[in-house]
């Protein structure tokens, strides 16, 4: 049988997936989305699960993804990091998708510079492409460190 990787697939424009050994949870928004005052503007803010704050980043503000003015969230994916979880907010998560490996291929040549940091390649899923996210690379060690600073005070 061939190796398969287990994917939340969300959009954000596009198509994207994380895997889901990486993800806590999905929730339906909204729960509260507190903004924190002089934060870098892809910290959405932070909210209140179950008694933990949880720090909250709208993806789109961090890819420099341009949205459309009647664009909403409706999900937020909680994601885990080696010291913390994280939200990210997302438009919709379509599916979870068990994608064989041989269909995965390298990031392309012309995804350069920075969003190729991002990718651990792309997904080809009959006509379409899904950007497979690299977890551990969309934030920055000072990102981790603002983000954990966050939740510490």
């Amino acid at each position: 049988m061939a190796e398969v990787k287990q994917l939340a697939v969300f959009t954000l424009n596009n198509e994207y997936a994380i895997p889901v050994s990486k993800m806590q949870e999905i929730i339906t928004l909204p729960p509260a989305i507190t903004p924190i005052p002089e934060t870098p503007e892809y910290i959405a803010g932070l909210m209140n699960l179950r008694g933990a704050a949880i720090p909250v980043v709208d993806l789109k503000l961090k890819f420099k993804i341009p949205s459309a003015p009647d664009e909403h969230y409706s999900y937020c994916i909680l994601i885990k990091l080696p010291e913390q979880i994280i939200g990210i907010l997302v438009e919709n998560v379509s599916e979870l998708l068990k994608l064989p490996v041989d269909s995965i291929k390298p990031t392309p040549a012309l995804i350069t510079g920075i969003a190729a940091k991002y990718l651990t390649g792309i997904g080809m899923v009959g006509s379409r492409i899904i950007y497979l996210l690299d977890v551990e690379q969309i934030f920055t060690e000072d990102d981790k460190n603002t983000l954990r600073e966050l939740t510490e005070k």
